[in-house]
């Protein structure tokens, strides 16, 4: 494969990354709706084609409530905005046994904010020039943060590949499949199934059909690191 190819496959990472972060950042707004209306139908394809479950899953999700509720997905963000603002507030905020987006909760004894796994995250961050902004209200082991993090790197990666700057790209792929082995595959996929086990409660699968494309996507995307990192 051409390193061309290879960089456009790492800016699609980045896109992905993108999205998934702004979808679980937040209640909807109309930039993030803006930036889904973009890009979901290219990720809808995309998961159709995998041979991952949790794709097939979330893109038959997708197609089912894009057909339903509009005939764009333009159209089906807007009808559902408020529903969908519920089930964020009902999932992450004020429901009855809320789910955390925090790794701490998941990964320390303690099941509580700013433990060992926060101070990992944080340092890891330092180690590899990231930094949350100031005014992020966020503290680093949010689930939205963590994508980020794995996004900018996918687009220094595609920026190295695109000047013959071998090296560095190989650096940044081995910080993110340790990023993935030491940290996100611990605690992701039990973030994203506490998200789908509360589907009946919801007033639409718009997270639950999310929460299957973070669980697929992730799981192909270590593959994907472990084959060009070999």
């Amino acid at each position: 494969m051409q390193d061309t190819a290879i960089a456009s496959i790492h800016g699609g990472r980045s896109v992905i990354f993108n999205l998934l972060s702004k979808v679980f950042i937040d209640v909807p707004n109309d930039i993030n709706d803006q930036l889904i209306a973009n890009t979901l139908e290219s990720v809808i394809s995309m998961a159709e084609f995998s041979e991952n479950i949790n794709m097939n899953n979330a893109a038959k999700i997708f197609r089912t409530f894009v057909l339903t509720n509009g005939p764009s997905v333009r159209q089906y963000l807007k009808i559902t905005h408020l529903n969908r603002s519920r089930d964020f507030t009902s999932l992450f905020i004020l429901g009855k046994q809320s789910i955390s987006q925090y790794s701490s909760v998941y990964l320390s004894p303690e099941k509580l904010l700013k433990q060992d796994p926060w101070s990992y995250v944080k340092a890891y961050y330092a180690a590899n020039g990231f930094k949350v902004a100031d005014d992020c209200k966020i503290i680093e082991d949010h689930i939205s943060i963590e994508l980020q993090f794995m996004g900018l790197l996918c687009n220094q990666i595609s920026e190295k590949l695109n000047i013959g700057d071998f090296d560095s790209s190989d650096k940044l792929l081995k910080v993110q499949f340790e990023f993935y082995q030491n940290h996100i595959q611990k605690w992701v996929f039990d973030y994203s199934n506490s998200i789908i086990r509360k589907d009946e409660e919801l007033h639409s699968s718009f997270y639950t059909s999310f929460a299957y494309l973070l669980k697929g996507f992730i799981t192909e995307d270590i593959k994907l690191l472990e084959e060009l990192l070999n």
